[in-house]
């Protein structure tokens, strides 16, 4: 069996962040090890978010807003209860919830959301969208697309 020994370079230690570690990998035996690649990271538990786009302006006022969402669950989500989504044509004043549907795998480990608000009760182009993420429930966004008519 061969033995690996790791050294850490850098300091690492749990009071300080660092963007950046060095790590020494020595094997003993003559033979070479490498690494393709080493992730770091901190198991914290999930915190509900907010997210809340850069307003777009839209050359007519719409009255359909679709939006498309790639979503990487990682623990079990359950759409439009642990992850939803509200659109605004007017620069964020109001909101209109969107209706979620799971449209199937977008690629490994990650879904293809879509829905649409109709906002013709509102009046409007300032374009925006509104994200939330609740229950504690740890999710990425991946990408979101925003169109309207």
């Amino acid at each position: 069996a061969n033995n690996l020994e790791m050294t850490v370079l850098s300091g690492l230690t749990t009071t300080t962040a660092y963007q950046y570690h060095w790590l020494k990998f020595v094997q003993s035996g003559g033979s070479s090890a490498s690494v393709a690649e080493v992730e770091f990271y901190e198991s914290a538990p999930s915190l509900n978010m907010t997210l809340i786009s850069n307003t777009v302006t839209a050359e007519t006022e719409p009255t359909t807003v679709e939006v498309l969402l790639v979503n990487e669950p990682v623990d079990t989500v359950t759409i439009n209860t642990d992850l939803t989504m509200e659109v605004s044509i007017d620069g964020g004043a109001n909101y209109d919830a969107v209706t979620l549907v799971d449209k199937g795998l977008f690629a490994t480990g990650q879904n293809l959301l879509r829905g649409s608000a109709d906002v013709t009760a509102r009046t409007g182009t300032s374009i925006e969208y509104r994200l939330k993420t609740l229950n504690t429930k740890s999710q990425k966004q991946v990408g979101i697309v925003l169109a309207w008519s």
